[in-house]
């Protein structure tokens, strides 16, 4: 069972620890030892606190590095037992669960997820507590509150149904301070082995937990963590599906008359949380004993589960708390019978990857599903890939390579995601272009198949797009370039870039028209033009007004002389001088470069030399393919399919 960590996937495989890349299926090359394998791989490696806990056979918790898989510490439980529930990480510790036979004991562990001896890759993690149970942990997943950790038992009996299992609610900070188990309260002569992890509904407060007998059970816990409000449901068939609850929400899976029969009664229930009642079902064709996946998108459920029944079909359905019935069925016809309340199927598992499934589904945040079943192949289902679109240099000269760094490919899927698949990239530029080369085709075959509405197992074909290009003539490229870079020289405009500007706009001018369409910086040159005529125009106003101040100065000092009548040379003198001065100061003048600036729009004798060119920046293809909006993307255990890229000559 896979577990999303960052742009991988961890998962195990016999006693190894691997990384598999989420997006082309790649099996990468770090790995980690496992003292040894899993039970049935039924249970996720977890990642928490930058590291990785795996569960193995015999009673054994590994941790990893989870960047380097290197090992850290190693528990070994004293009464060891098969490793089937899932860990869970809660303030530090970690808490897990071992199962030996239906009525022997085994532990329910904490253990602190600190690497204590880095210097060590595997010594003994030390146990904060254990606590044994008659018939143990088997798929008891626990539930970890602020202050409490809840789990559920067997009933230790020997048989699946009868009384004897309980709902421990542990101390959580007590027991790891006391170094051992602290129980605030307890259920305990419930009916049937309790095989589900715990979930919790926010809206309702209500836990819930299902049991071998028939029914799941609903209660609370009170502000002592007391256990209160303990209710059962009958679900009319036994459940080891843990009851995720959401938005008033519970969703089962529920097993029919016959455990590994098609059709016989298998069935997922819908439960309103409050009034505690199923409230509709939907048919499945084997029993889905995995947690369902939700998710919740505000207020609205889009509810998987798995079937643990070959070919191991993915269902998935959309429900909220006002629903009292499905919104949508389908009518499946097998061995001549008829079944017209079937959940919609989403994806069917063909050929090598058909087998039972009895994991769960994980889900990353582009909603790409990932799972694994009996086959041994990893899957991922994503959403179908609608269109393509590229993008990329477009202007070459003749005899270059295609600019592969510049190649950006990008996946548009059916739920509006976009993923930049450039990396899957699969091309050989070694060919020179030409003057013929027009377009570049980029093509994507990154689906396998899927389910549409006429069939299951349908193939995609790949997804095409075209990039345009331009190759040029050695002498228009390096034309078109140097007038790029004389536009690029400009600079900040100042009054002193007017020789810059007249160079420029002459570089331009003498290309053909055609040219000039392709001069990426065009615009450039239209605002250094006409930024640096309003700094001309501003400085010749500022110049204008100088002016007019010293005729006015001027004017004074005349009439002052004019007008008086005191014959005193040192009067007059002085008069002079202030006029003189007043003169003196207020002048100034700018002078204008002569440089003139000219339309975009001219243009020189058009060039001889032979150039083809396109006004398309970006083309996509959109899939053909009709009907479901799932496409398995990616078949982990083999290759991961590839973009290929190509040139298309005229």
């Amino acid at each position: 069972m896979p577990t999303v960590v960052g742009d991988d996937l961890v998962v195990t495989s016999g006693s190894k620890l691997r990384k598999i890349n989420k997006e082309t299926g790649e099996v990468l090359s770090v790995e980690g030892q496992m003292e040894k394998s899993t039970s049935y791989g039924i249970t996720a490696p977890l990642y928490a606190d930058g590291k990785i806990f795996v569960s193995e056979g015999g009673g054994i918790v590994q941790a990893f590095d989870a960047d380097t898989l290197e090992s850290l510490w190693v528990y070994h439980d004293p009464l060891g037992g098969q490793s089937n529930s899932e860990i869970i990480y809660s303030d530090g510790y970690i808490y897990t669960g071992f199962w030996n036979s239906e009525t022997k004991d085994a532990n329910f562990v904490c253990l602190p997820a600190a690497d204590t001896d880095p210097e060590q890759t595997n010594e003994e993690q030390a146990a904060a507590w254990t606590y044994a149970a008659a018939g143990g942990y088997y798929w008891a997943g626990a539930y970890a509150t602020a202050d409490a950790i809840i789990v559920g038992t067997d009933n230790g009996l020997g048989n699946g149904d009868g009384e004897g299992s309980s709902i421990l609610v542990f101390d959580k900070q007590g027991s790891a301070e006391n170094k051992a188990a602290t129980i605030l309260s307890e259920a305990s002569g419930l009916k049937g082995d309790l095989r589900s992890a715990v979930s919790y509904d926010a809206e309702t407060g209500y836990y819930f937990i299902t049991s071998k007998a028939k029914l799941v059970y609903r209660f609370k816990l009170n502000d002592d963590n007391k256990v209160t409000d303990l209710e059962e449901l009958d679900l009319g068939g036994m459940s080891t599906s843990t009851p995720i609850a959401a938005n008033g929400r519970v969703y089962v899976g529920v097993c029919g008359a016959g455990q590994f029969s098609q059709y016989s009664g298998h069935h997922i229930a819908v439960i309103d949380a409050e009034s505690f009642k199923v409230v509709y079902t939907l048919e499945t064709d084997g029993y889905c004993q995995s947690s369902a996946l939700v998710k919740d998108d505000d207020g609205e459920n889009y509810v998987y589960f798995t079937s643990n029944y070959t070919p191991g079909k993915v269902y998935a359905f959309h429900d909220n708390k006002d629903m009292t019935e499905p919104e949508k069925t389908e009518t499946v016809t097998e061995n001549g019978k008829t079944h017209e309340n079937v959940c919609p199927i989403l994806f069917t598992p063909v050929g090598g990857q058909a087998q039972y499934c009895l994991t769960s589904l994980f889900a990353d945040e582009d909603g790409t599903l990932y799972f694994k079943n009996d086959s041994g192949y990893v899957m991922a289902l994503g959403s179908r890939v609608d269109k393509l679109t590229a993008t990329g240099t477009k202007i070459y000269k003749e005899g270059e390579l295609f600019d592969e760094k510049s190649l950006k490919v990008t996946a548009t899927l059916a739920n509006g995601v976009e993923k930049d698949v450039t990396a899957r990239a699969d091309y050989d530029f070694s060919e020179p272009l030409t003057t013929d080369d027009t377009e570049v085709s980029v093509s994507f075959d990154g689906m396998l198949y899927g389910d549409t509405d006429d069939e299951t197992g349908h193939e995609y074909a790949p997804l095409y797009a075209d990039i345009d290009i331009t190759v040029l003539a050695e002498a228009d490229y390096d034309a078109l370039k140097a007038a790029e870079k004389a536009i690029d020289d400009i600079g900040e405009v100042t009054l002193e870039s007017g020789d810059a500007i007249k160079a420029a706009r002459e570089a331009y001018d003498a290309l053909s028209e055609d040219l000039q369409k392709l001069v990426s910086n065009a615009e450039d040159l239209i605002d250094a033009e006409t930024a640096y005529k309003k700094l001309q125009d501003d400085a010749s106003s500022a110049a204008d007004s100088s002016s007019a101040a010293d005729s006015s100065d001027a004017d004074s000092s005349s009439a002052a002389d004019t007008s008086s009548d005191t014959d005193t040379s040192s009067v007059n003198s002085s008069a002079a001088d202030t006029s003189s001065a007043a003169s003196s100061d207020g002048s100034s003048s700018a002078a204008s470069s002569g440089a003139a600036s000219s339309s975009a729009a001219s243009s020189a004798a058009s060039s001889g030399a032979s150039s083809s060119s396109s006004t398309s920046s970006a083309a996509d293809n959109t899939n053909p393919a009709t009907g479901g909006a799932a496409a398995l993307s990616a078949v982990m255990i083999l290759a991961g399919a590839a973009i290929t890229v190509f040139k298309k000559n005229k």
